[in-house]
């Protein structure tokens, strides 16, 4: 039996999403973006997993010179360790697999895939928050909302799966 709450989300909240082909276009467009970073993640994990401290400290100090972001890279230089090194590699790798893997299991509409990758992301959200809260950073604010609404389109599609399944 469903309850009045339910009803009203359904009548007023999902036919409008559901049949609207520009959310899953929009669905189909941030899973690739997300799958194209998922495979820059893994290749900056590697690089930092197997390039020399001294060597990413050049790298990053030669970046430095460059950009708006100039100070802060090279604050973060000076403070390079070979443990923030394999901390980095680390969470690129974990990252960038565990994304690309849902990725591809989201474009192949694996139905188990939905709810992982909303759990996933949404303790991902959970930590940007944390970071932000500690760092102040509007680039976190960035992916926040970004991943935010991915959460919110995958929750749509997957209902929109559902129902086509259950039609």
């Amino acid at each position: 039996m469903q309850s009045t709450l339910d009803r009203l989300k359904h009548i007023f909240f999902f036919p409008f999403f559901a049949k609207n082909k520009v959310w899953h276009n929009l669905f189909e467009i941030t899973i690739l973006v997300k799958g194209v970073n998922g495979i820059w993640e893994i290749a900056v994990g590697a690089l930092f997993l197997f390039f020399q401290t001294d060597n990413i400290y050049s790298m990053i100090m030669g970046v430095s010179q460059y950009g708006f972001a100039a100070d802060y890279l090279e604050r973060q230089a000076n403070d390079f360790s070979l443990n923030t090194q394999y901390f980095i590699a680390a969470y690129f790798l974990f990252y960038g697999v565990v994304n690309l893997f849902l990725m591809v299991c989201l474009l192949q509409k694996k139905l188990w895939a939905y709810p992982a990758a909303i759990a996933f992301f949404m303790a991902f959200i959970v930590y940007l928050c944390y970071r932000f809260y500690v760092y102040r950073s509007g680039l976190l604010l960035c992916f926040i909302a970004f991943d935010m609404a991915f959460v919110a389109l995958t929750y749509l599609e997957h209902r929109r799966i559902k129902n086509r399944i259950s039609l």
